[in-house]
């Protein structure tokens, strides 16, 4: 029988040779594209999937809130929260603590060996115990547990001592510390948000800041500087245990944050949702979004259902020219569950062939398409069971789906109408094929508009001012090991960059444009103001060269004076923060003072607002603070673009020389600052891929559609031409059901896409507006895509002398 099958599949298929061609390429195009969304998504979502007890680990990050306004939100977390949670709630397992340290980058070194490494932690002795990272060397309960020891990765390793055994081997931090390495892990896998090459004991941090400061950082609530992850017992539910912190909270700190009219929540996130769903400025990584990757699962679901409905079309389309090979089987004693196996098999056949051209177009774009999406993807995937089930349970969807429905239609022809040539597409057959291109060009619209709106939000972010001057300035990342010698080597530092003519200006400061603020107080005021009139100001230390390097404006007042008597005694504010402090006049904020972390500096300044982020975050307080001695940036504003090379070599010996034993390493600041669009940039590129895809699947169908459709009058159209109809007429004729069908797929479309557009464009403070051209430009465009596609076919059509058409009938 399947011989019989397979022989009757040839046949039809070779007679209709390019519908089936045009079958089998909208099915790889839709299958290659979902496959390669699909494995994207996969990827993000897999993220810590592999630690054993991911259904019981919660990470503890926790809200500030200032006159009961939501003023920040934190990944990290007070040092003590996590013992704190232990010894109060029974539910609680276990806690790990993680902390960067004093500096967030550290130079090791083994000898002659010197790296600067920016992955290394300050982490709890349960660590490996609570996390499924594999240990290959050490014993999980011993490698974190005394102070100043260490463990490191395989590679990690190797980079420092090659082949040898590393453990009970020495590196010394900052020229100063040294650890023993205890034990070796594997390296750490890309689809986690905790990356890093080496952890030091925590007990080390502890012993290096000291019993009292210790013991002030476990009771203060106010500093947050510890990502803090708790283990529930199996049993325990995080919903139950997350409604109990308001009541512990209360307990603990209550009064104290009423009276800095203060508040905090902590919140029990769930290990899982850490990558996809954390909008934490202080993540350990930045990390995916997880409505765009719910978007994308979207779009690969509508690019195969087109294809699908590509085939469904076609088939139902050529179906009458299959009607009489039907009626004379029926007549020779075939039934119909015999037909539907057949057609049903024809469109298994058909999907095989378009799953295995897939599979090898996948294997071959996937390295480029990891590129675009900036992900490690590759084929391994498929070594999981529960892909391969997905895969089947498409498939076996697809042959079905898609198969059903025209092996039930042919099948169900009647032999006597067929046979006497009186058998003719039925009007709810008609009216299914209407709607399912319907359904298609809804879908293309849909995506066409969003591909307009996120280009445009893009460009809209990129070209719009930031208020900084970034052009032809390099950023030197401060040393990590300094000393009480640290300030005089900077300004030696300093005067040598500043003595080469194309140098403009050098600046020291804590953050560069580009990048988040990581100083803030949560109660800053002007001096005279009730503390319940306080708010969270962001915080820059820097000298009297910031706001010439960076091109800000100063509206009122004074720059700073550069008399180092000055220091941490005067401060500049932007707009906001005026704003915020109760004033709108900046002559009358000149001269008062505020509160900021026990100080009170004087305000002698207020610049324009400008964009430190992205123009995703709404433009936040500001307070420049005069501090010279700050170890984080040198900011280096070059004259000319011919002179970068040089002054960068030149700047890499001066700094050797003033820093000894601390990398050089730099940055260019415009490119820096871009960096906050890739993900943005990325998103952009692949929705602009797979709205291209999905309509050249939609084209693909209208094309074979309107082929069959032309091909069935072609009768009427030689009438039409003999009784003097134009070629411009007959294009009309056949393009006109098309274009109704795309007028009621905008009109469709539109409420759809605008809602959508809404939803996205709220993640950003600043964005485009949804205008009326952001609708009319895709539906237009996909009109015209539509008529060219059918007058191509009417064209040909109406070009065919009459005589021939009427001979076909």
């Amino acid at each position: 029988m399947i011989h019989h099958f397979l022989k009757m599949f040839l046949r039809a298929s070779l007679k209709n040779a390019s519908y089936s061609l045009i079958s089998i390429l909208g099915l790889v195009i839709g299958l290659a594209a979902c496959a390669l969304i699909s494995l994207y998504v996969w990827n993000e979502r897999s993220y810590d999937d592999f630690h054993s007890k991911k259904e019981q680990i919660f990470r503890v990050r926790h809200d500030r809130f200032t006159n009961g306004e939501l003023n920040r939100q934190w990944a990290a977390g007070p040092m003590g929260i996590g013992p704190d949670l232990k010894n109060n709630f029974p539910e609680v397992n276990r806690f790990v603590r993680l902390n960067r340290g004093v500096n967030e980058h550290k130079v090791l070194t083994n000898g002659d060996v010197l790296f600067k490494e920016g992955r290394i932690f300050y982490a709890s002795e349960d660590f490996f115990k609570l996390f499924s990272f594999p240990l290959l060397k050490g014993a999980d309960s011993l490698v974190l547990r005394d102070p100043f020891t260490m463990v490191v990765s395989e590679s990690f390793a190797k980079k420092y001592f090659g082949e040898q055994d590393v453990v009970g081997k020495i590196l010394k931090c900052d020229g100063k510390q040294e650890y023993v390495i205890t034990g070796v892990f594997k390296d750490v896998p890309e689809n986690t948000h905790l990356k890093f090459d080496a952890l030091f004991s925590f007990e080390s941090l502890l012993k290096i800041l000291g019993p009292k400061e210790t013991e002030e950082l476990m009771t203060n609530w106010g500093w947050e500087g510890n990502y803090t992850y708790v283990e529930l017992n199996s049993s325990t539910s995080a919903a139950a245990l997350q409604a109990k912190l308001p009541a512990f909270v209360e307990k603990k700190m209550g009064n104290t944050l009423r009276e800095w009219n203060e508040w905090m929540e902590f919140t029990l996130q769930p290990l899982s949702s850490i990558h996809l769903y954390s909008i934490a400025p202080d993540e350990l990584e930045a990390g995916g979004d997880g409505k765009s990757i719910n978007f994308l699962g979207v779009i690969a679901a509508f690019i195969l259902i087109m294809a699908w409905i590509n085939y469904v079309n076609l088939a139902t389309a050529r179906s009458m020219e299959r009607a009489k090979e039907v009626g004379i089987r029926k007549v020779l004693g075939s039934g119909r569950s015999q037909l539907i196996k057949q057609f049903l098999f024809e469109s298994f056949i058909i999907k095989l062939i378009a799953l295995c051209i897939t599979a090898v177009l996948v294997v071959l774009l996937l390295p480029s398409f990891s590129d675009m999406v900036d992900r490690t993807i590759d084929l391994a995937v498929f070594g999981m069971t529960r892909v391969w089930v997905l895969i089947i349970f498409i498939f076996v969807l697809g042959v079905i789906g898609s198969g059903l429905y025209p092996a039930l239609v042919m099948s169900g022809f009647m032999p006597v109408s067929v046979l006497k040539g009186r058998f003719q597409n039925s009007l709810k057959g008609i009216y299914l094929r209407k709607g399912l291109v319907t359904v298609q060009f809804v879908s293309c619209i849909v995506l066409i508009i969003g591909a307009f709106a996120v280009y445009s939000q893009i460009q809209f972010m990129r070209k719009s001012s930031s208020g900084v001057d970034m052009e032809q300035i390099v950023v030197i990342n401060g040393p990590t090991a300094t000393d009480s010698t640290y300030s005089s080597r900077l300004k030696t530092l300093c005067q040598s960059l500043l003595q080469y003519s194309d140098v403009k200006d050098v600046t020291v400061s804590t953050d560069v444009p580009g990048h988040h603020i990581r100083n803030s107080n949560g109660n800053a005021r002007l001096v005279g103001q009730d503390v319940k009139e306080g708010n969270m100001y962001q915080a820059i230390m820097t000298d009297e060269n910031f706001i010439r390097t960076y091109g800000l404006s100063l509206m009122e007042g004074r720059n700073f004076s550069g008399n180092l008597k000055d220091q941490w005694r005067t401060a500049i504010v932007n707009e906001t923060a005026m704003k915020l402090l109760g004033i709108t006049d900046p002559e009358k904020i000149i001269g008062q003072s505020m509160y900021l972390w026990g100080d009170t500096p004087e305000i002698i300044g207020v610049i324009k607002d400008y964009h430190q982020e992205s123009l995703k975050q709404a433009i936040k307080p500001l307070v420049l603070v005069y501090d010279t001695e700050v170890t984080d940036f040198y900011s280096i504003k070059i004259k000319s673009s011919s002179s970068l090379k040089e002054i960068i070599g030149a700047a890499k010996v001066k700094y050797g020389e003033a820093f000894p034993g601390n990398p050089f390493e730099y940055f260019f600041l415009d490119e820096h600052y871009s960096t906050q669009y890739q993900s943005d940039q990325r998103f952009g590129k692949v929705i602009g891929l797979f709205t291209l895809l999905a309509v050249i699947v939609a084209c693909l169908g209208l094309l074979g559609l309107s082929s069959y459709l032309v091909s069935q009058r072609t009768k009427e159209i030689g009438i039409r031409k003999v009784l003097g109809a134009t070629v411009a007429q007959i294009i009309v004729l056949v393009s006109r059901e098309f274009i109704l069908t795309i007028l009621l797929s905008n009109s469709i479309a539109w409420p759809i896409a605008y809602f959508l557009l809404k939803d996205w464009l709220n993640g950003f403070a600043y964005r485009i507006d949804i205008g009326l051209l952001s609708f009319l430009i895709p539906g237009v465009c996909i009109l015209l895509i539509a008529i060219l596609t059918v007058a191509a076919q009417s064209i040909r059509a109406a070009n065919t002398d009459p005589v021939e058409n009427l001979r076909t009938e």
